[in-house]
C-alpha cells in the first residue's frame, strides 16, 4: 500500500502543477477513513494550504469534506475552476467538535471538518487553497432541531415519555416518517 501511496502522491504533486501552477515536493495523503485531522498531514497552526482531493467514483459529487486542525476563527476556500484556469472562492462550512480518545484517561481535543461546495467530477481531481481566516463566519438562523436538505429533512421531536428520540423524516415525495429510538 505504501508503494502505491507514493505513485498517487506523485500523481497528484504532477497533476496539480501541471492545472493549478501550485509546486510542492511535499505531498502527503489523507484517506477517506481518518478519523481525525491529526491522521491527516496538515499541522497545528498551518495557515495557508492546497488540498487535491480524488473522486474515485463512478458517480459526480457536489461537496468535499476533509479534517482540519482547528482555528479561532475559520477558513477561507477558493476552487480551482479548469474552464476559467482561475482561483474562485467557495462557500465552506467549518464544523468542530471535541473528540473522546478511548484510552484509560478518556482525553479528547478539538477536531474539525471541512466542508466545501465544490464539485469532484467523477474520477477527477479537485484543487482547493485553503487559508486561516481570524474572522468567523456567520451562519444563518436555522432551526436548531432540523437538518434538511434540498430532497430531504430531519426534525427532531423530543422526548417521548419512555424517554426515547422522536424524529419526523420527510422525504424528496412529502412523504413524511415517523421514529423513535433510544441508545
Amino acid at each position: 500500500m505504501d508503494k502505491s501511496n507514493a505513485v498517487f502522491e506523485k500523481y497528484v504533486a504532477d497533476y496539480t502543477e501541471k492545472f493549478t501552477g501550485i509546486q510542492s515536493d511535499d505531498w502527503a495523503m489523507c484517506t477517506v477513513a481518518n478519523s481525525t485531522y491529526t491522521a491527516c498531514p496538515i499541522s497545528d497552526g498551518t495557515d495557508e494550504f492546497v488540498v487535491t482531493s480524488y473522486n474515485p467514483a463512478a458517480v459526480d459529487a457536489e461537496v468535499q469534506t476533509f479534517k482540519v486542525p482547528p482555528t479561532s476563527g475559520s477558513y477561507d476556500v477558493s476552487v480551482f475552476d479548469m474552464v476559467t484556469n482561475s482561483w474562485t472562492n467557495a462557500e465552506s462550512t467549518l464544523l468542530c467538535y471535541d473528540f473522546l480518545e478511548n484510552d484509560a484517561d478518556h482525553s479528547s481535543y478539538q477536531d474539525c471538518n471541512m466542508h466545501v461546495k465544490a464539485d469532484a467530477k467523477a474520477h477527477h481531481m479537485t484543487y482547493m487553497k485553503v487559508t486561516a481566516s481570524d474572522k468567523v463566519k456567520e451562519t444563518s438562523e436555522t432551526s436548531t432541531n432540523t437538518i434538511s436538505t434540498s430532497t430531504a429533512s430531519l426534525v427532531y421531536n423530543g422526548q417521548s415519555d419512555c424517554g426515547c428520540s422522536q424524529f419526523s423524516y420527510t422525504d424528496a415525495n412529502d412523504k413524511t416518517y415517523n421514529f423513535k429510538f433510544n441508545l
